[in-house]
């Protein structure tokens, strides 16, 4: 409950910044200004997730790793909001809805068999996804699917309020100080 209440006021103090968002989505594409996907979660329970939609409506659906030329799918807008990871930020619908947490796993989309059988092998499918968790503050997208599902067994087994703020703490520097996740900048097209 807690998470959920933290989740809804911080929802309710970012619409300002929301609105000035969505503007330039909107500006930039039209509508939706909100991407939503269905995941997989706690048990194998699939839900849909929420985020600030950062890639042209035309993109073709699939995990962005993927995609050839992630930065001619991404929005000018887009490119800003994934380098700061601004585009997680209406995960807060998912944590108030009870389908995510603020730590855990990233929740993953359907089509990802083989870390999904081995979330379920490993038990890690016991906890809630989360907007954040030990392997994206441990590399992200850098790392291989395995080391992903390393780091997200240890994060399991060693759950604590200890782990938790260090995810939390690293998060933040990551989010504000350190270049996560390079994306070459969209070229805008002249058509």
């Amino acid at each position: 409950m807690i998470e959920r209440f933290i989740a809804l006021l911080l929802l309710i103090l970012l619409l300002p910044f929301f609105s000035v968002i969505f503007l330039l989505i909107y500006i930039e594409d039209g509508y939706p200004f909100v991407f939503r996907q269905f995941r997989v979660g706690q048990h194998g329970s699939v839900f849909v997730f929420y985020k600030i939609r950062t890639m042209r409506r035309d993109t073709p659906e699939t995990s962005t790793s993927e995609l050839d030329e992630i930065g001619k799918w991404v929005l000018i807008t887009g490119y800003y909001l994934r380098k700061y990871s601004i585009d997680e930020a209406m995960n807060l619908i998912n944590i108030i809805k009870g389908d995510m947490s603020f730590i855990g796993p990233r929740p993953l989309i359907a089509s990802e068999v083989y870390m999904h059988e081995k979330r379920h092998e490993l038990g890690i499918y016991k906890q809630k996804p989360g907007v954040t968790g030990w392997a994206q503050i441990n590399g992200r997208d850098i790392i291989s699917d395995d080391r992903k599902l390393e780091l997200e067994k240890y994060y399991l087994d060693n759950k604590s309020f200890r782990l938790k703020y260090i995810i939390l703490m690293k998060t933040i520097f990551y989010v504000f100080w350190a270049v996560r996740q390079k994306l070459s900048k969209p070229a805008i097209s002249q058509e």
